[in-house]
């Protein structure tokens, strides 16, 4: 009988070992304070016990302290974790703040850009009503009919990418401060994950790269994502320059309107050299030396 409670107290002891290191493993803590609540348990039995043997004490004291390092660890585990994430957080809120401001400066740049486009269309939408009423007046299939067709057909796309444009130029604009902010959401989720496992799992390194490996995935995706919007806008942005530049007078031409419409071409297969920002300027410019017909 007297060796059965230090028997059953060098149990305990094994448990209160083994479990919290399971659990650990399984990344499957307790709140803090479970093992407290256990010490205080121990604690009020001991008190009740008469006279315990040296053996007994040993064990009590042995599984009590036990319990106060799976507590500790628990609580630096917990710690360790709500640091990850607050730091994730705010990373995460940071990268959102940056790219606000980017997209606000760039909605600002869209406003004056509807400004000085709204004049033109106007005047374009005035003119191919007029083109129209000559059309119904002149004999069908006629070249002066057909010539005035190309005419409203020339008009009704510019009247298309006058419209398109200044949208077009905010979202080269916002292109990369959108992909840098899905990068950066990216990489704040990876650093939280891997964070919370390391902390769980310290010697588990091929676990953490598994981790790297499927956030690398990731952000490939986000990167194809990005470059197939890219192609899109390029495609709308040839559309922009061929439709406008018919409307250039002679006199405002420049060297680089005979290359960019075949560049915006390009870029819809191969987007090496392709500088957002550098075309959103060219689209601006371009819009400012549109002269509408008279």
């Amino acid at each position: 009988m007297r060796f059965r409670l230090p028997c059953f107290l060098f149990f305990l002891c094994l448990v209160a070992y083994f479990v919290p290191n399971h659990l650990r493993k399984k990344e499957q803590n307790p709140p803090v304070g479970v093992y407290i609540a256990f010490m205080g348990l121990a604690a009020a039995i001991v008190s009740l016990r008469k006279e315990p043997s040296v053996i007994e004490k040993a064990l009590w004291v042995a599984l009590i302290t036990t319990l106060m390092f799976a507590e500790v660890r628990n609580a630096y585990v917990e710690n360790a974790a709500q640091l990850a994430k607050f730091k994730a957080t705010q990373e995460g809120l940071d990268a959102t703040a940056r790219g606000i401001r980017t997209v606000g400066d760039n909605t600002g740049t869209l406003v004056s850009m509807a400004t000085l486009a709204m004049p033109k269309l106007t005047e374009f939408n005035l003119k191919l009503i007029d083109v129209r009423k000559d059309i119904a007046t002149l004999k069908k299939g006629s070249p002066k009919e057909r010539e005035a067709q190309q005419q409203a057909d020339s008009i009704s796309d510019a009247l298309k990418a006058l419209g398109l444009a200044p949208i077009l130029v905010q979202q080269l604009r916002d292109w990369f401060p959108r992909l840098q902010m899905r990068r950066e959401d990216i990489n704040s989720d990876r650093m939280s994950e891997v964070g919370q496992y390391t902390v769980a799992h310290p010697d588990d390194s091929e676990g953490a790269n598994r981790i790297h490996q499927k956030w690398d995935a990731e952000d490939h995706k986000a990167n194809e994502q990005s470059d197939a919007d890219l192609k899109v806008l390029m495609a709308n942005a040839e559309f922009v320059c061929r439709a406008l530049l018919k409307w250039v007078p002679p006199q405002l031409q420049n060297a680089s309107d005979q290359t960019m419409e075949q560049k915006f071409a390009q870029a819809q297969h191969d987007l090496k050299g392709v500088d957002p920002m550098q075309d959103a300027a060219y689209l601006e410019n371009l819009i400012r030396r549109v002269r509408p017909p008279m």
